[in-house]
């Protein structure tokens, strides 16, 4: 199967990811990576070395920037991972074959931002990843495959977040030849209720009230558990006290 000619917009450890398996099996012509790859203090590896490695141009432009750019490329695909920016229909109706996400939960529950982060908050016992077609409504597109994450009673936030990214990444190596052959269709979103969908205001505070219940508190520490970020914390007698969530 001849290569396909790839676009990569994304970042952290699921762009990572997906970005290794592309650049292995397709033609990278272009990678787009958040700003937040060329921060000194990183918890999850680079994508601009892993371009740099492979000798692939990269940049932190706005994608919108970069349309003129992307149009004389010619892609077959856009494929999206962790990506921090909502891509316009201009750009979505740039490559030849299409536009692909993978997304951080099951898009028929959640949609936009924190997907590692509500269903705990939520008293979830599952996750997941999904693999879909870009629309101009975010995470809204058909589904090409998805895989539940389940969610134990110690998780936190990030522990949740390294499971769906290990997940979503064996899904797409597992998934991308058929996509890309087209024996693998995408279809509508099968699920019963409405998505939640989540801005990136949405975000909640790592202040905690002991006036909670206790399960309530249980939730939000373990959500906002995510190092290096700060820790969550109460307020006592005026003092602010961090909460160290071990398990």
């Amino acid at each position: 199967m001849a290569k396909a000619k790839v676009v990569f917009l994304g970042g952290k450890s699921l762009g990572y990811s997906i970005l290794a398996t592309l650049l292995k099996t397709e033609r990278v012509l272009l990678i787009v990576t958040n700003p937040s790859d060329l921060d000194e203090i990183r918890w999850y590896p680079s994508l601009r070395e892993l371009a740099k490695k492979h000798g692939v141009t990269y940049t932190t432009r706005a994608i919108h920037q970069l349309e003129n750019k992307i149009s004389k490329l010619q892609p077959d695909y856009i494929v999206c991972a962790y990506y921090d920016k909502i891509l316009k229909k201009s750009t979505l109706d740039i490559p030849k074959v299409g536009c692909i996400n993978i997304h951080m939960a099951l898009s028929d529950e959640y949609q936009g931002c924190w997907p590692t982060t509500f269903p705990i908050i939520d008293g979830k016992d599952h996750a997941g990843v999904t693999i879909h077609s870009m629309i101009s409504k975010v995470d809204a597109g058909d589904v090409y495959a998805r895989a539940k994450v389940y969610v134990d009673s110690t998780e936190t936030g990030k522990s949740l977040y390294i499971k769906c990214a290990e997940a979503g990444a064996f899904l797409f190596r597992k998934r991308w030849k058929n996509i890309k052959s087209g024996k693998l269709k995408p279809r509508k979103p099968v699920g019963k209720s409405i998505p939640v969908h989540h801005k990136r205001s949405d975000f909640p505070s790592h202040k905690i009230s002991l006036s909670w219940r206790k399960d309530k508190i249980d939730k939000y520490v373990r959500a906002l558990t995510f190092p290096p970020f700060p820790r969550p914390y109460f307020i006592y007698k005026g003092k602010k006290f961090e909460i160290d969530y071990r398990g």
